[in-house]
């Protein structure tokens, strides 16, 4: 039973609704992620609900069958030369020989056999036109054409029913098995008014990483807002970028850091600063747009009222990365909510030859038992049963393909 003073704090969240979002845009590489990402997606929501006392969590997906592959596919396929299964931006990459993965409702199929409690999304038409006009007008950006539904994210920006948004992409582990549940708990209960501001206005927090300022595949969004929504369309519709000086041309990435030193610190240790350029790993596309859209954009906008923040500085001690030891002090309970981005080309759904421990590891944590309408819960089973995967401690990441453990909180 819940002690007096743990219902007054759960009482304080009861008006609030969260939201954790995903897209996909039917690219049949990802098919297999749905189920991983769901039930760690679930156990986060279970926290909001049953830990916190929000109103309601949702699964939420972006499904749309947009996906572009590259039209030169067989000059740029250089993964399907290699023999690699994770190919997104090529036809053919990853389907299945029988075809299993194939088919124009085969997206849907997977989101309903794996993730039944997803409710999907439908884009707005607007979103859509404005992402066109900005990817094949000749000055705009999203050079390859495959990442140009990545610029749907922006969709969860317009979610003002909700509090509070977590925006991951299919290939985060949302809530990592070595981090303790009751820890993530108290974390979101200690800073939920940092995430998400008393007064109303719109608070991104997101990680960046060797390339980016702004990691575009996990942040987090308090405050949805329907009027940075807007303006995030009118700057996609109108929009032009280039290598220098990236969207609108509005400055050069030295330029900005020198018009607002508090970003400096975000931006220092990046490719993107380093190199004084917009041409980045989707530096023309969701990251570089949301960067500019959170951080940059706006008539006459003050650092202070721009959505974008900087995490607190861990003091000593207090990054518990990647384990943590529970000692029931106030000290854990700082600890910062990280997730495990599974990023780069080697997905543990997909099984290579040097990505068997990955993968092994993977399964341990996806629930792949008793889905006999799943096909990926299928496919697991045929390689848990194989003799193809190594035996591994479930508790400790193989080193290799490990992804990248990242901040929520």
């Amino acid at each position: 039973m819940l002690s007096a003073s743990a219902l007054v704090g759960q009482s304080t969240f009861a008006h609030h609704k969260v939201a954790i979002a995903t897209l996909w845009d039917g690219v049949p590489d990802y098919a297999c992620a749905v189920l991983h990402y769901c039930q760690h997606a679930q156990r986060l929501a279970d926290v909001f609900v049953h830990g916190l006392g929000v109103a309601s969590t949702d699964l939420l997906m972006m499904l749309t069958d947009d996906h572009m592959y590259e039209e030169q596919h067989k000059k740029k396929c250089r993964c399907i030369r290699a023999g690699k299964k994770f190919c997104p931006e090529c036809p053919g990459g990853a389907l299945s020989a029988d075809g299993t993965l194939s088919g124009p409702a085969f997206a849907r199929g997977v989101v309903a056999s794996d993730c039944p409690q997803m409710k999907l999304h439908r884009l707005d038409p607007r979103l859509r036109e404005a992402t066109q006009r900005y990817t094949t007008k000749p000055g705009g950006g999203c050079r390859n054409k495959w990442q140009a539904t990545c610029l749907y994210k922006w969709w969860v920006v317009s979610l003002v029913e909700y509090s509070l948004v977590i925006l991951a992409d299919l290939d985060v582990q949302l809530l990592r098995p070595e981090q303790p549940v009751h820890l993530v708990t108290e974390r979101w209960r200690r800073t939920w008014h940092e995430a998400v501001p008393k007064d109303g206005s719109p608070r991104v927090l997101a990680e960046g990483d060797h390339w980016t300022p702004f990691n575009g595949g996990l942040w987090t969004l308090g405050n949805p807002s329907k009027a940075l929504y807007e303006d995030g369309l009118v700057q996609l519709h109108g929009g032009v970028w280039n290598e220098s000086h990236g969207f609108a041309h509005a400055g050069t990435p030295r330029q900005w850091a020198e018009r607002f030193p508090l970003l400096l610190k975000r931006m220092r240790h990046t490719h993107m600063y380093r190199k004084d350029t917009w041409n980045f790993a989707f530096g023309d596309c969701d990251q570089g747009f949301l960067f500019h859209m959170f951080y940059l954009s706006g008539p006459q906008r003050s650092v202070r009222i721009r959505p974008g923040a900087d995490f607190e500085s861990p003091e000593d001690g207090l990054e518990c990365l990647p384990h943590v030891r529970d000692t029931g002090t106030d000290v854990d309970a700082r600890c910062p909510h990280t997730a495990r981005h599974y990023w780069g080309p080697r997905k543990p759904w997909q099984l290579e030859m040097d990505n068997r421990g990955r993968v092994a590891h993977y399964l341990a944590h996806t629930n792949f038992t008793g889905r006999p309408g799943s096909v990926c819960a299928k496919r697991f089973a045929t390689w848990a049963s194989s003799g193809q995967l190594p035996a591994i401690n479930p508790l400790k990441p193989p080193s290799k393909f490990n992804g990248k453990v990242q901040r929520v909180r």
